[in-house]
């Protein structure tokens, strides 16, 4: 019996490990605990150009939606406006 509750729990956890939530728990503990993740940040002014892009090792934090807070190669910075985040 215990053979085979062990079984059940290591095909739940193998099962979970293809699932799209189980891959963003682990981006966000990779994000947390390795200091970022490489990406690009590119910010956008009003009408769709680009004012600045970072590209680099890049940590993020969300403010419920008013501002996006990034630490790029150990400088903080702050934005508020359109922005998009690539993985690279």
């Amino acid at each position: 019996m215990k053979k085979l509750g062990l079984f059940l729990a290591l095909l739940t956890i193998f099962g979970l490990s293809g699932c799209a939530s189980f891959q963003s728990i682990d981006k966000n503990i990779k994000n947390q605990v390795g200091g970022g993740l490489f990406r690009r940040v590119t910010f956008y002014s009003l009408d769709g150009k680009v004012l600045k892009t970072w590209e680099g090792k890049v940590f993020t934090e969300s403010d419920e939606g008013q501002a996006l807070h990034f630490q790029v190669n150990g400088k903080r910075m702050t934005l508020s406006g359109t922005y998009s985040i690539e993985e690279l």
